[in-house]
């Protein structure tokens, strides 16, 4: 397949990576700035578990040009607005929508909203979403820019994947391909029949515990030793969770009840456990000091959530609001 990735940040660059080792023509769009600096240095990527440094000549261009398979944006939830409305591969790629014609789009990463109205005015045939299993940051190194990443446990052998699927019911027919594509590159490929319910119960663990973060210094070290701040995150989860319930969606997966009747002080302490980990290193230490305004646009998104869905939502508003102050 010929694809076009709009987004060669972190993710994007991963992707690119493992598509275009699994023999798939791959082609990376940006804005000029990083553009310019895979140009310069290369497309390097280092496997944190591993140590393992690889690197991928793929052509990146400030716009896609010609024909492809199939387009994935990569980019940041509150980025992805100027995507859709800006973006010239989109705009050219959008075709007679209601006949579900136009290149297929595959959207990665994190939502809250807006999901429903993407897919409507794009095509619902078209549109498929995808959240990663895997994590991603762009560092530097001696030698320039450096893509870290973190596709699976310290004792996993086989990497975590994607979860994808339509926002309810299943993948569209027009999507099967890069699903197949996706997983012959090393991608495993987790079906779901709620991508809305995948988003927000990801949303509903990731933020609090993001927003504690914060509060605690930016450091998992100092966010471990805040035994108060640990139990704050487990309330606001408990909030989100009953947001999510309330909304009659079916929160992803279901261990997440847990946090309705398992003890605080045992929750907080499953939690600190988790935190000593390298892919928590990546996955939550770094990326929460590369994505502020990501950040800062999915909490005001998942406190609107809980608000409308008429849930209690003290500790929430609390945690979260700490990340509109930044």
């Amino acid at each position: 397949m010929r694809i076009g990735i709009i987004g060669a940040g972190a993710l994007g660059s991963y992707l690119g990576y493992k598509l275009n080792a699994g023999g798939h023509e791959v082609v990376l769009h940006d804005r000029m700035k990083r553009v310019k600096e895979i140009r310069r240095d290369g497309l390097r990527l280092k496997d944190v578990i591993s140590g393992e440094i690889v690197s991928a000549d793929l052509p990146v261009e400030e716009e896609l040009i010609g024909d492809f398979d199939v387009l994935i944006s990569a980019v940041r939830a509150h980025q992805l607005a100027d995507v859709l409305t800006e973006d010239k591969a989109v705009e050219t790629a959008e075709g007679d929508h209601e006949g579900a014609a136009g290149v297929p789009l595959f959207f990665i990463g994190s939502y809250v909203s807006g999901m429903g109205d993407w897919a409507e005015a794009l095509g619902p045939e078209r549109v498929l979403f995808g959240f990663p299993g895997m994590s991603a940051v762009l560092d530097k190194d001696d030698q320039g820019a450096l893509v870290k990443f973190c596709e699976r446990g310290e004792k996993d052998t086989e990497p975590w994947g994607i979860t994808v699927g339509a926002l309810r019911g299943p993948v569209p027919e027009k999507q099967t391909a890069i699903c197949r594509g996706l997983n012959d590159s090393g991608i495993p490929v987790h079906h779901a029949e709620s991508m809305e319910s995948v988003f927000l119960s990801q949303a509903l663990v990731r933020l609090p515990m993001l927003a504690a973060l914060e509060y605690a210094g930016g450091t998992l070290d100092r966010l471990s030793g805040r035994g108060d701040l640990l139990k704050l995150m487990i309330k606001a989860i408990r909030e989100g969770l009953a947001a999510v319930k309330r909304s009659g969606l079916k929160p992803v997966p279901d261990s997440l009840e847990m946090y309705r009747w398992v003890p605080i002080f045992i929750s907080a302490n499953m939690i600190k456990h988790r935190l000593d980990t390298v892919p928590s290193k990546i996955g939550i230490e770094m990326f929460a000091h590369r994505a502020g305004d990501e950040l800062r646009f999915l909490g005001g998104e998942f406190l609107e959530f809980t608000v409308a869905s008429g849930a209690e939502f003290e500790h929430l508003e609390y945690l979260l609001g700490g990340l509109e102050e930044e």
